[in-house]
């Protein structure tokens, strides 16, 4: 008789990304005209930035942003496909 062997390769699996927290102060976007906004990294990304203009278009609002030296996402683990630049319109802001 013979036995076959296989070895099968485990991977441990990822650790969780490290968390960083900050705050910064609500801009208010409702007045006529556009608003400049700056990025800047943080200790997990300090070479990354960029800048957006928010502009108020009556019943919409656009907002245009850049942003330079972003790794890969999935840098933080494979589960993180892509970045995700979040805006709460005032009706839904606690």
């Amino acid at each position: 008789m013979l036995a076959a062997s296989r070895s099968v390769k485990r991977h441990p699996p990822p650790s969780p990304a490290k968390s960083v927290s900050r705050t910064t102060k609500a801009v208010n976007y409702r007045r006529a005209g556009a608003a400049k906004v700056d990025f800047q990294g943080t200790e997990l990304m300090q070479q990354a930035s960029g800048e957006a203009r928010v502009q108020n278009k009556g019943s919409r609002t656009e907002i245009d942003a850049k942003f330079l030296g972003l790794d890969e996402a999935t840098k933080f683990g494979l589960e993180y496909l892509t970045y995700v630049l979040w805006a709460v319109s005032p009706e839904v802001a606690p």
